[in-house]
């Protein structure tokens, strides 16, 4: 198990025991899609050991502000078995405090038949540790989040490490332990967007401009106002058993988050339904969770469907028995849904 040494700007070293490789694969532990490791980075290979040197002096202004960015990764799970993570963050920091911090993911296999593709949400963020952002944009935090599969929290309280790297790359490093090593042990990272400094009282002179936005919520799965909880685990559900199932209560087809369209109502057994439709606010390079459920309510089958630039996604289900089905696509804590019938045909 080898020990990352993480230095914050303000001298705070932080041993993260946790941050093991998957050597016995002879591979890489994440192949960071898009821009490199800042250079400002160090790495001592032999120890294997990583610093994020201390830089210039920070200001009290910069310790709020709002980041957010991509997650664009590929983890490795054996020779011959990838998932491509697709998704996003957000990060909200007021007067030194982190009031917000959420992640949402795609888990696409590189091979259907070997793995099986799944949403991951990372929420409920509570910071033991918080470094100074400095003037080069490092920052360094680490405390326990939750981590949610398909909308489910599937761990609490697991230990994460959060880097942000010269305002370029992001490294989340989860506990592999208290995640039951489903992240084979490798962090998931990510890009950096932007990251805009704010203040919590206004500016002189009756000027707005700097003042912070409001504090968005992580979404349906933390719950809320805009979620309800209850008990209920469907029967494929793949996580422990005392995960509780999050169940938006807000959109459905229609009401303006996720419009979802299919190419007809009834379907013979060899027939495939076409899936199709539109979400609000889309991040280009993401995916939507679809779902289909039978009339017991049981998931038969899940897939992603790719999002593109301007919100349109599509995808093929499969054929299915005779039966009624629900389509659930979710797309950022959003659900939308359609229903269709497959039904003898001949005779």
């Amino acid at each position: 198990m080898a020990a990352v040494l993480i230095v914050s700007p303000v001298g705070m070293m932080t041993s993260l025991a946790y941050a093991n490789s998957v050597d016995s694969h002879g591979l890489t532990n994440v192949a960071l899609k898009g821009p490199t490791a800042a250079p400002s980075q160090t790495v001592d290979q032999e120890n294997e050991t990583t610093a994020i040197p201390a830089s210039k002096a920070a200001t009290a202004d910069a310790q709020s502000f709002d980041a957010n960015g991509t997650i664009n990764a590929v983890t490795y799970i054996t020779k011959i078995l990838k998932f491509d993570l697709q998704g996003e963050w957000n990060m909200q920091v007021r007067d030194g405090s982190i009031v917000r911090f959420s992640a949402n993911m795609a888990a696409v296999p590189s091979s259907t038949s070997l793995g099986k593709p799944h949403t991951h949400q990372l929420l409920n963020y509570n910071a033991s540790e918080i470094g100074l952002r400095d003037s080069n944009n490092n920052f360094f935090t680490n405390g326990t989040i939750d981590i949610g599969t398909n909308d489910k929290i599937s761990w609490s309280s697991v230990p994460v490490v959060i880097t942000i790297n010269t305002g370029k790359t992001i490294t989340i490093t989860i506990d592999d332990s208290q995640a039951g090593h489903h992240f084979a042990g490798q962090p998931i990272v990510g890009t950096v967007e932007s990251i805009t400094e704010c203040s919590s009282v206004p500016g002189a002179a009756m000027s707005i401009e700097s003042l912070c936005g409001p504090i968005e919520n992580n979404g349906p799965a933390q719950g809320g106002e805009n979620a309800t909880e209850t008990t209920t685990i469907p029967e494929n559900n793949e996580t422990n058993s005392n995960a509780t199932v999050i169940e938006s209560s807000g959109a459905e087809s229609g009401s303006g988050q996720i419009t979802v369209n299919i190419d007809s109502k009834t379907y013979g057994p060899n027939e495939t339904p076409q899936i199709s439709g539109k979400v609000k606010d889309p991040v280009a390079g993401t995916v939507a969770q679809v779902d289909v459920s039978d009339s017991s309510g049981k998931v038969v089958y899940n897939t992603v469907a790719g999002v593109s630039a301007d919100g349109n996604f599509f995808t093929s289900l499969k054929t299915f028995s005779p039966g009624q089905y629900t389509v659930v696509v979710t797309y950022h804590g959003n659900t939308g849904k359609t229903s269709f019938e497959v039904v003898e045909t001949g005779g």
